[in-house]
């Protein structure tokens, strides 16, 4: 029997490393804010219900993404599990499985989601751990692993040994949880930390006893969340090569990618050529063989078939 497959996506933090009164997932890339991405992930899977978890300038966020999601407030910021338990009224008497993706994630896609509810479906775990290797994992929960492979944990970075502090691989902080299972987990973990507050990564260790907790790696994902605007530009960089790609593969010519910036919601039909130092904003639509730059900024703008749109000197 199919499961009933429920998401929440965690969208109440400030972000203070970002240094700005923004709400952390409404900072832009590619013309659109960063949950938008997550979202954008979760459209093709069959979902019973799309939750998202506000709390700093709730108004504000929910204005921005509108509507079509189950909009729940978390009033105090104490943590992933706290933000988690604030769907307890919603879900706890129902079964099915719970998907948990960070708002802050925007190089997270479908099929990553789908591969972590197959391992789901496959493990019948109680939780399962998104995990990927990364270049630089620091700052990052490290995954444990043991000698057969099997997972034995995560490992936070000021707890980490140095030997542990060498490992690549990690937790995206992307999870399936069974439900209702995993609310009485939650009403377990304690705020003993010094943050003090109530952890998600806690009821892993919990659930841990009765090996009910499994990870599945994914090599893909080239950097996990967005912390301060060095790593907004790291996911622009990442998310620009995939739309470009994905327009070069659908014919469109980009001379010179280095000196072209588009907005992801920009369409360009085939045969169309972008040469260089273009700009291309907003829900600009260019028809197929058109020649567009160089030196050319559009926003907005609807580019008719065969057309050419260039700078003229003089």
């Amino acid at each position: 029997m199919k499961d009933t497959i429920y998401a929440v996506v965690l969208a109440a933090g400030l972000g203070k490393r970002m240094k700005s009164k923004l709400p952390k997932v409404l900072h832009q890339i590619l013309g659109r804010p960063m949950v938008r991405f997550v979202l954008d992930a979760l459209v093709p899977i069959d979902l019973a219900k799309t939750y998202i978890i506000v709390g700093n300038q709730a108004e504000e966020v929910e204005k921005t993404i509108g509507t079509g999601f189950q909009y729940v407030l978390q009033p105090e910021q104490k943590g992933t599990g706290h933000a988690v338990r604030q769907l307890e009224p919603y879900l706890s008497q129902t079964d099915g499985v719970l998907l948990v993706i960070p708002g802050d994630m925007p190089l997270i896609e479908t099929k990553h989601l789908e591969t972590l509810l197959a391992q789901q479906q496959r493990s019948a775990s109680l939780a399962v751990v998104l995990t990927a290797t990364v270049q630089d994992p620091f700052s990052l929960g490290r995954i444990l692993r043991g000698v057969d492979g099997a997972f034995q944990g995560i490992v936070e970075e000021a707890d980490a040994t140095t030997e542990q502090e060498t490992i690549q691989e990690v937790s995206t902080s992307a999870y399936a949880f069974r439900l209702p299972e995993l609310f009485r987990y939650l009403k377990m973990i304690r705020a003993i930390n010094s943050q003090r507050e109530y952890y998600l990564t806690d009821v892993l260790s919990l659930m841990m006893p009765n090996g009910a907790v499994s990870a599945i790696a994914t090599q893909d994902i080239p950097q996990i969340g967005v912390n301060d605007k060095i790593q907004l530009a790291a996911c622009a960089r990442s998310l620009k090569r995939r739309r470009i790609d994905q327009l070069r593969s659908s014919g469109v010519t980009i001379d010179d990618e280095n000196t072209v910036s588009l907005d992801w919601s920009v369409q360009i039909g085939e045969d169309s050529v972008i040469r260089p130092f273009t700009l291309l904003e907003g829900t600009t639509s260019i028809g197929r063989g058109c020649t567009v730059g160089p030196f050319v900024h559009l926003k907005n703008e609807n580019v008719p078939d065969g057309a050419t749109a260039c700078y003229r000197w003089g």
